[in-house]
């Protein structure tokens, strides 16, 4: 059980000096008016007109990392948590995201890094489990699946935090007594791999279960590494 793990290389600068500014102006600014009309399109994504949304996004920080509102809020315009994080991912995947690729199953993904005691991945430091947790946790608000599947936006890194993470990653290798060696080394090699495209291009990274990518690319071009 579980979601599936999607990393992708992530504009983060774009997202602040564009996606940031749209949101904060709310729902007649351009960007958002466009991806409000566009979802109509969508069989399972239409999304409401937004009314208010600038008055819900003044209750986040500068980054909109976090919120004062509590999840599965409704706005008094009727419209809910969930359709705010259905548009908030989807102005990313169009603007923010320049490449992907599936990992797996969301919890089996940061086994293969995470670096613990007596754990089954040698090599790592205090700043490589704190940068996957930063890709793990980071963007908790934006999290939304139920049950512990953690579907949605979990976390991001921006492009100096990649540099240090790409380097991070050459360190990491299996115990010995590792159980498949095999399938740990072709899941971190997917992740190398689509890291080293991020640090290459200048740009971060962003860690997500089920995101809607992983399904449905019809109306971006985001390559799959």
């Amino acid at each position: 059980m579980g979601s599936w793990g999607v990393l992708c290389a992530f504009d983060r600068a774009k997202f602040l000096a564009e996606i940031v500014p749209a949101l904060r102006a709310g729902e007649y600014h351009p960007l958002i008016a466009e991806e409000i009309q566009r979802s109509q399109k969508h069989t399972y994504w239409k999304l409401p007109a937004m009314r208010g949304l600038d008055v819900v996004m003044d209750t986040f920080d500068a980054e909109l990392n976090v919120s004062s509102l509590e999840k599965n809020f409704t706005a008094p315009a009727g419209w809910t948590y969930e359709e705010l994080c259905v548009l908030f991912e989807s102005l990313l995947t169009r603007y923010c995201m320049t490449a992907f690729t599936i990992v797996g199953r969301r919890y089996a993904a940061w086994m293969t890094l995470r670096c613990e005691e007596d754990g089954d991945v040698l090599g790592g430091t205090d700043e490589s489990n704190a940068l996957v947790q930063a890709l793990d946790e980071r963007w908790a608000w934006w999290t939304t699946g139920n049950g512990g599947y953690f579907e949605g936006l979990n976390g991001w890194l921006d492009a100096d935090e990649t540099v240090r993470f790409a380097s991070a990653l050459e360190h990491l290798r299996p115990a010995p007594d590792m159980y498949e060696p095999e399938w740990w080394a072709e899941r971190v090699g997917k992740i190398r791999y689509l890291v080293e495209r991020a640090r290459l291009d200048g740009v971060g990274l962003l860690w997500g279960g089920d995101l809607r990518i992983a399904y449905d690319r019809s109306p971006h071009s985001i390559p799959e590494l």
